[in-house]
């Protein structure tokens, strides 16, 4: 059965529909950002610039990334808030099932990113790094850490085909892991369309990595401290998968990463 895509003329009810669906996903990403000093300081300037580093996306993140978004204000996630917004449903509907499902002697702790750490890295410079888990599983063995993540067909096939996870992703765990003090995170990776998920992927605390990470993290501050200039880009090719969903980067992003000529230049 064919059907018009375009409203009907007269017929205010579609548009208002549309806008609404539109408007309340913007009012419910700014409402829900969990963050307590971004929040603070969107409420009095929406033109604010970060100080401080986000454990989700700046551990593994390119170092001229992170930079880039804390110095400009420039939000990630060139999906937009709806994919963002949706992302939460599928997080707590996965999260859900699991409390439904496990055995005697287990317990699953919702945080819903309300949980909020500090870390104050004073051995790094004294930068702040503040995160928010989804969850934590509380077993007969210990308690762990929890992550979900919902992607499309594209990340879901490569994780399983690869046996491999992105940096952001290494890192976010690495990071929740020194903030909440534990040794062992859990990612459940759910597909979007499906609803299928991956056996759920272990990481172990790595040492080696967080310092590494960390002296990034205490070159970027520095640089933002201090007025100084923007690092180089930790990637060599514009489809380098994190690049392809840069703010920065040429795929969906403003083009500008790639643009500039970069002389050598050490940093971390």
């Amino acid at each position: 059965m064919k059907i018009e895509l375009n409203p009907k003329l007269g017929d205010a009810i579609p548009g208002i529909l549309w806008d609404s669906h539109e408007l309340g996903n913007i009012i419910k990403a700014h409402n829900s950002t969990p963050c307590s000093i971004c929040r603070m300081h969107a409420m009095e300037n929406e033109e604010y610039k970060r100080d401080h580093f986000h454990v989700s996306s700046d551990v593994g993140g390119c170092a001229k990334k992170v930079f880039k978004v804390m110095t400009t204000g420039k939000k990630t996630g060139l999906s937009g808030v709806n994919f963002l917004n949706d992302g939460h449903i599928h997080e707590e509907a996965i999260l859900k099932n699991i409390q439904r499902g496990l055995p005697e002697g287990y317990s699953l702790k919702v945080s819903k990113n309300t949980q909020e750490a500090i870390y104050n890295a004073d051995n790094f410079g004294g930068f702040k790094l503040i995160g928010h888990t989804d969850a934590l599983i509380v077993t007969p063995y210990g308690v762990f850490g929890v992550e979900c993540k919902a992607v499309k067909e594209e990340m879901y096939n490569k994780i399983r085909k690869e046996s491999e996870i992105s940096d952001d992703w290494y890192g976010q765990a690495q990071g929740y892991m020194v903030l909440w003090s534990l040794d062992r995170w859990y990612f459940i990776v759910k597909h979007r369309a499906t609803s299928k998920i991956l056996m759920p992927i272990r990481v172990d605390i790595d040492p080696g990595f967080i310092v590494q990470k960390f002296n990034k993290l205490k070159d970027i501050y520095e640089r933002i401290m201090t007025g100084g200039k923007q690092p180089n880009r930790e990637h060599t090719n514009p489809k380098d998968y994190e690049c392809l969903w840069c703010p920065f980067g040429d795929a969906v992003g403003d083009k500008s990463c790639w643009k500039d000529k970069e002389v050598i230049d050490i940093g971390f």
